[in-house]
């Protein structure tokens, strides 16, 4: 069986190391060879392709943050159309899985008429796109094979007008051999995601301005990149938290610093998963997340492996960050009930998923 990907490109964003996990499950099936197609070059990776995938580049070279809606449809972005259509002629994949809404609306168009099972997979929430990409999916959806959602509610959305299937992601990170005890990690908040308004690092800045002068000896520290850095490192100064707030950047070994964490914080305005949550628990960390749109609840069971805070409330989100802190017993009893939660999103459960659900047919 030869199951083709199509991503934008494999820097280090969520959607990206999603891929690039799945392929190295599927290459873990000797019935299963994958190929890889991106609309960026090879040359800006950020995660290490097996050798074993053949690659292909559609040769997009365009500034992604100049570009949006209806740019898009431009007559270079058509070639790539036709390059992407004779890609898959030439290989003719048994699955085509792409990932996210504009690539998939490419990929879709790009396939039509070929016979192809095409898999669009979905990794934001129903309501993110904008309505340019809500109309074309609206249009282009029903063409194909499965449509993957990560959350109950956004699978009765799709449903509407496709054939939808709630998945879950992998857990991207290389389980831990060595999970360190509680009392031997460092007194720290982690957040990990992209610097980016959608995950509210902002207000959880707010959040741990509330609570350090009780708790100084709890440092928080972000791992990401991204366009709001600068306006982060000025709140940051502006809130005096400049000994105690770290913005570590992108980071190739983020299992390094789960590990080291007592405690996780998800500050997302909406989410499609919330991959972190799961990466978090399974290194050991008691997570604390605001109960967005979509994701969080969907892995979190309030008070049990985790806290679901009320969506956007930064005193809330303060509130169980001091819990935390202040509270061993209660941490240890989310990181035990954590762990537990993360086994049913291992590798091989994920084959399996895959197997019985998406690629049956």
């Amino acid at each position: 069986m030869k199951i083709m990907f199509v991503n934008h490109a494999m820097h280090c964003g969520g959607t990206d190391n999603v891929v690039n996990k799945l392929i190295n499950i599927f290459l873990n099936d000797k019935n299963i060879q994958c190929e890889l197609v991106t609309f960026r070059s090879p040359d800006e990776d950020f995660f290490k392709i097996p050798s074993e995938v053949k690659r292909y580049s559609l040769g997009f070279d365009s500034d992604d943050s100049e570009n949006s809606g209806l740019s898009y449809f431009s007559s270079s972005n058509a070639k790539m159309l036709f390059s992407l259509r004779k890609i898959i002629k030439d290989s003719n994949p048994d699955f085509i899985v792409t990932n996210w809404t504009s690539t998939n609306c490419f990929t879709l168009l790009a396939s039509l008429f070929l016979a192809k099972k095409v898999i669009c997979y979905e990794h934001i929430h129903f309501d993110s796109p904008s309505i340019v990409w809500r109309v074309l999916r609206r249009l282009l959806y029903p063409y194909a094979h499965k449509v993957l959602c990560l959350t109950e509610s956004d699978q009765k959305k799709y449903q509407k007008f496709c054939t939808s299937i709630k998945t879950i992601n992998p857990i991207t990170l290389v389980k831990p051999k060595n999970i360190p005890a509680y009392e031997d990690r460092q007194k720290q908040f982690l957040a990990v995601g992209r610097l980016d308004p959608q995950k509210g690092f902002d207000n959880l800045l707010k959040a741990y301005s509330l609570i350090h002068h009780k708790c100084p000896e709890w440092k928080l520290k972000i791992i990401g990149e991204g366009k709001e850095r600068a306006s982060l490192e000025a709140q940051i100064s502006e809130l005096n938290l400049s000994s105690q707030v770290e913005l570590l950047g992108a980071q190739n070994d983020v299992s390094k610093y789960y590990l080291q964490s007592k405690a996780f914080i998800l500050s997302s305005r909406y989410e499609g998963f919330g991959l972190v949550i799961l990466e978090a628990q399974v290194c050991g960390a008691a997570v604390i997340s605001f109960d967005c749109k979509t994701g969080p609840s969907d892995i979190i069971t309030n008070n049990y492996d985790g806290i679901l805070v009320q969506d956007q409330s930064i005193e809330e989100l303060a509130r169980a960050m001091l819990d935390i802190a202040e509270n061993d017993k209660l941490a240890k009893e989310l990181i035990g009930n954590g762990l537990e939660t993360s086994k049913s999103y291992d590798d091989l459960h994920i084959l399996e998923l895959w197997q019985s659900k998406i690629i049956n047919e």
